[in-house]
């Protein structure tokens, strides 16, 4: 493994973020882990800096442990490189989602349905990747499983990484949309429809609408920036709700809420 790598600054939802690897492979793994859309720069500022080490030549080398660091700090260590690769991935995430200085991120998952954005506020284990995968077998294009990314003007970003789905034994995998035959979104949307739902085993999706002010809380809950900035928050996420109908409930299989939603007109039909 070669040694040496520069370290380098990229520039990502105007977050300069510096990135530090022992190889070029550990500097790529770092580059793997940033957000979507990430470029790098010039410049000797940066608002986060992250390192990776493998460790060599005495001490803990005898355990193979790789670190993780943080503006110089240990975030984790672990012979499982992997895992440490994970810690930064979910470091830098949350980091860009609460300190970018034009966007507001929420928790969720986002699918564009006829031109209009059909947004799933939640956090893991709500069920928001299996909904958004039944979404995009049923023609939704694809936005984000992770966060939906808004502007000042209430519009949606996409926000693509590969879909987290997990199997029967709780295990998770990344799935690329294309495995749903899906498109990948590129224009910012204005949303249609909120669904503030988790999947609960056996429950019937009978879903009550509710009003604005409610719909703002289940988006609040979820935002990121919301306790740094709220004044911001607030002002992106009632551009976001001014159209948009908001629904909630318990529901099952995603398949069947997807039918409802259809049946019922809350999603116009694709052959209509």
């Amino acid at each position: 493994m070669g040694r040496g790598a520069a370290p380098i600054a990229v520039l990502v939802y105007g977050v300069r973020i510096g990135l530090d690897g022992d190889s070029d492979e550990g500097l790529a793994d770092l580059r793997s882990v940033l957000p979507p859309g990430a470029r790098q720069c010039r410049g000797s500022a940066r608002d986060i800096s992250y390192a990776l080490r493998r460790a060599s030549g005495n001490g803990a080398s005898d355990s193979g442990e790789t670190a993780g660091y943080v503006d110089g700090r240990i975030l984790d260590r672990s012979p499982d490189y992997q895992a440490v690769v994970q810690s930064i991935h979910r470091h830098v995430q949350l980091f860009v989602a609460e300190h970018a200085p034009r966007r507001v991120f929420i928790h969720a998952g986002v699918v564009a349905w006829k031109g209009q954005a059909v947004v799933i506020p939640g956090r893991t284990h709500f069920g928001k990747s299996t909904l958004v995968a039944a979404l995009l077998r049923a023609g939704a294009t694809y936005y984000s499983d992770e966060f939906a990314v808004v502007d000042s003007l209430g519009r949606i970003h996409p926000y693509p990484q590969l879909i987290g789905l997990r199997d029967g034994n709780g295990r998770s995998r990344g799935f690329d949309p294309a495995e749903f035959s899906a498109r990948v979104g590129r224009k910012p949307l204005m949303a249609r429809l909120i669904l503030v739902t988790r999947h609960r085993t056996g429950a019937r999706w009978r879903p009550q609408r509710i009003s604005r002010g409610a719909g703002m809380l289940a988006l609040l809950t979820n935002t990121v920036s919301a306790r740094r900035e709220p004044a911001r928050a607030l002002g992106s996420l009632n551009r976001l709700l001014a159209g948009a109908t908001v629904l909630k409930g318990s529901r099952g299989e995603a398949e069947a809420v997807v039918d409802h939603l259809v049946s019922s007109g809350h999603l116009p039909p694709w052959h209509s």
